[in-house]
């Protein structure tokens, strides 16, 4: 293990021995969001893009579909004390992957969220036209709760919208920092996630989708 690798450990030790200060929860329309990040003088950690991941579960009505996306590129800054300062990161979306499914299901549902549908325009995720979606985090704090929130804004399809704060973990294994975050999720209406122009019968196949889809994702970085 690095020197810098055990600098980390001693930081995560020493935070957990001491009482976290608990501050409020703060509200995205009244706080000033920065994307841009002066990390000449931080910790800056590239991403081990093969082993991270991003989780999804999408539902509808009696059942769910889940599968896996990539990360192609990113960097996560941190502070000595472990506050994240910042970070982008620029997901695969060519990469989506249902996990849940097999044979001729999987290869429909893949169908349709990448958008590789004869006629259709604007389905789902539509990945011939955006191949690539990007997160970058504006906000990193300690709740009421005592919980590590995150806030972002995350572009799909051309939009950009934020990202409501969810809980994340660290962790250090094996001489590589781990960022996690499990079950929060995002409204695909904000992204025009959705069937487009597909069928006459739009309305019925939405009403049938939920709008809420599930994430979590586990990232790797080198220390």
């Amino acid at each position: 293990m690095n020197s810098r690798c055990i600098y980390i450990v001693i930081i995560f030790t020493f935070i957990s021995c001491i009482d976290v200060p608990k501050v409020k929860s703060i509200s995205s329309t009244n706080k000033e969001i920065q994307t841009k990040f002066d990390i000449s003088t931080k910790d800056t950690f590239n991403i081990i893009a093969w082993r991270s991941y991003i989780g999804w579960r999408g539902f509808s009505v009696g059942s769910s579909c889940s599968g896996k996306l990539k990360v192609k590129s990113g960097f996560l800054v941190i502070s000595d004390s472990l506050k994240v300062l910042g970070g982008e990161f620029v997901l695969d979306m060519k990469s989506l992957t249902v996990i849940s499914l097999k044979g001729k299901d999987k290869e429909n549902v893949e169908n349709y969220l990448l958008g590789n549908v004869l006629g259709a325009t604007n389905l789902f995720f539509s990945t011939e036209e955006y191949p690539e979606a990007k997160f970058i985090i504006t906000n990193n704090y300690v709740d009421i709760y005592n919980k590590n929130i995150l806030e972002g804004t995350l572009e799909v399809k051309g939009i950009v919208k934020e990202i409501e704060g969810f809980s994340i973990n660290y962790d250090v294994q094996n001489d590589k920092l781990i960022l996690s975050a499990s079950d929060f999720d995002i409204d695909r209406n904000r992204w025009n996630i959705n069937y487009g122009n597909e069928s006459k019968i739009i309305d019925l196949k939405e009403r049938m989708i939920k709008d809420n889809i599930r994430i979590k994702f586990k990232l790797y970085f080198d220390l």
